[in-house]
């Protein structure tokens, strides 16, 4: 069995027969932090292991990010120069969870190595396979995922028995919620030696049951409004686009530009893109079943006047008032058509249906509206059992 990432459609290569893998761009800034790592080494023998290492934490990085599963270098070894540079560790922390190693595999390899120095704490491993005969687009693939306890004390791995990505979010989702468990006895137990009466309210903020705005995967604001009709809708609290003006952006939302910046190399794409009159937000959805993630943004403007509206100087200071807003799906691959049954709807506050895109040409989504200051409204993404609604808020003036 061989590992073949530069496929392009991965999941039917034969180690990988039994799941789907997901391809990641290795970034320029990320073989540039590799690069600076692998330099940075005492030992010679030491700078491709570091190098390679690094590429496979930013690939995995990448796609936690896409998942707002939260995660981090701090007080990891791979991002410790001293450890680095004598051990073979790829760890990256996530949330909740604790560290995961990064294990990077080669076109040819039919298995995965443990490092003994990688064996002590690590609650799972990953395998990504890394392609960097591409040119100026190498790839990283990440390829499956194995629960420590699935280990049994080996030091080699096949890859055929890796388990999928999706059952790595499983994973996640068990431990994460028998941590939250965990947290919230230990919690209660402390609170009830005190203040009895204090013991519902710490649980309804720690169990994700009792209080859904603690979501590991959207992880919104916990005093943000969110209206009961749309509550069973999974929608998230509504973002307020006022810091956009400012280039500012948050709850997972960033600027176009910088986005496409981070994971694409210049191209017709993003050429597209860089006479954009609006400001634009944007972010990542990944999608199960699709190989790379589909670009959501939702670009904003004052609102142009018609020539109606200019020549009818009653209605004049009211249009004054208006946001243009244009919502849109793309792919990264402006090539590549979108699934066809992929549907973009635009609601209202109360979370009714208002709009539905239909394109001639299923290349593009796009929804173009007119708002008022302050007025709520809601983007809804949908594709079989993916669904995704992004509540926004229009800046006040």
């Amino acid at each position: 069995m061989t590992l073949d990432p530069t496929s392009p459609n991965p999941q039917t290569t034969e180690v990988n027969q039994f799941h789907e893998t997901i391809t990641i761009p290795l970034r320029a800034k990320h073989r540039a932090t590799a690069e600076q790592f692998a330099k940075a080494a005492t030992h010679p023998d030491q700078r491709d292991v570091i190098y390679h290492n690094t590429l496979a934490i930013l690939a995995l990085s990448d796609w936690l990010h896409w998942l707002q599963i939260p995660h981090s270098h701090q007080n990891c070894e791979s991002w410790d120069p001293v450890i680095r540079g004598f051990d073979d560790v790829a760890d990256l922390a996530i949330e909740e969870v604790g560290r995961v190693e990064c294990r990077p595999v080669f076109p040819g390899a039919d298995s995965l190595e443990i490092a003994p120095e990688s064996q002590a704490d690590r609650v799972g491993y990953f395998a990504i396979g890394l392609d960097l005969q591409t040119g100026d687009r190498p790839e990283a693939t990440l390829i499956g995922f194995i629960p420590t306890s699935a280990l049994f004390d080996r030091e080699q791995i096949w890859l055929s028995e890796l388990q999928s990505l999706d059952d790595f979010l499983e994973w996640w989702d068990a431990k994460v919620a028998e941590t939250r468990a965990v947290d919230s006895e230990t919690s209660q137990q402390r609170v009830s030696t005190s203040n009895p009466v204090v013991s519902s309210e710490i649980d309804s903020k720690i169990n994700p049951e009792i209080n859904p705005a603690i979501n590991p995967r959207t992880n919104p604001e916990p005093d943000s409004e969110l209206y009961p009709e749309v509550q069973s809708t999974g929608a998230k609290p509504a973002v307020s686009m006022i810091p956009w003006l400012e280039n500012q952006f948050e709850h997972g939302w960033q600027s176009l530009s910088s986005l496409l910046q981070d994971i694409l190399e210049p191209d017709s794409f993003r050429v597209g893109y860089r006479k954009q009159p609006k400001i634009t937000g944007a972010k990542l959805l990944v999608i199960k079943n699709l190989e790379k993630p589909i670009l959501l943004s939702v670009a904003i403007g004052h609102h142009e006047l018609t020539e109606e509206e200019a020549s009818s100087p009653e209605n004049l200071p009211e249009s004054l008032r208006l946001w243009d807003i244009t919502i849109q799906l793309r792919n990264l691959d402006v090539e590549m058509l979108l699934p066809n049954d992929l549907q973009l709807t635009l609601l209202d506050h109360l979370g009714q249906a208002v709009e539905q895109a239909t394109p001639e040409i299923h290349t593009g989504l796009t929804i173009d509206l007119i708002a008022n200051p302050e007025e709520t409204f809601m983007a809804q993404v949908v594709l079989g059992d993916f669904k995704v609604i992004e509540t926004l808020t229009a800046p006040s003036l």
